[in-house]
């Protein structure tokens, strides 16, 4: 358990030094972004469900998806980084391209979110959201 702790210590100090070393340098390192955190960001009070709902009010069925039947559920990968705002959309598990461009677009237009918290400070949060594609 002991070495473990060392090797997390070591990693942690090469990271920090590395990032001082960057911003004396005037380079800008983008932090990684966070997986587990204390606070997880949340979306308009709540939690990634009302994400999930402002999305289905934003959501245009892509004509070319509609017109040859294609339904499915686009898996999204993104960034609320320590402001709020949604950056590095991807998508992870896509469906068609139609379908994959239309969940990216309207998750770049997201707007901002609290952001999530680690030790008392704001920090960017890796998020993945499922964004689904059904023909009524």
């Amino acid at each position: 358990m002991k070495k473990f702790a060392l090797l997390l210590t070591t990693i942690a100090a090469i990271f920090f030094t590395t990032e001082a070393y960057a911003q004396q340098k005037g380079q800008n390192i983008e932090p990684v972004p966070f997986q587990l955190v204390d606070e997880k960001p949340s979306f308009d009070g709540g939690d990634i469900n009302n994400f999930t709902k402002w999305i289905c009010t934003k959501i245009l069925y892509p004509e070319v998806a509609k017109a040859k039947q294609i339904e499915g559920r686009v898996v999204v990968q993104f960034v609320v980084d320590e402001k709020g705002k949604v950056r590095n959309v991807k998508v992870i598990k896509g469906v068609h391209e139609s379908l994959d461009q239309e969940a990216i677009r309207v998750i770049s237009k997201s707007p901002k979110w609290t952001p999530g918290e680690q030790n008392g400070k704001a920090v960017p949060v890796m998020i993945t959201a499922p964004v689904n594609f059904y023909i009524r």
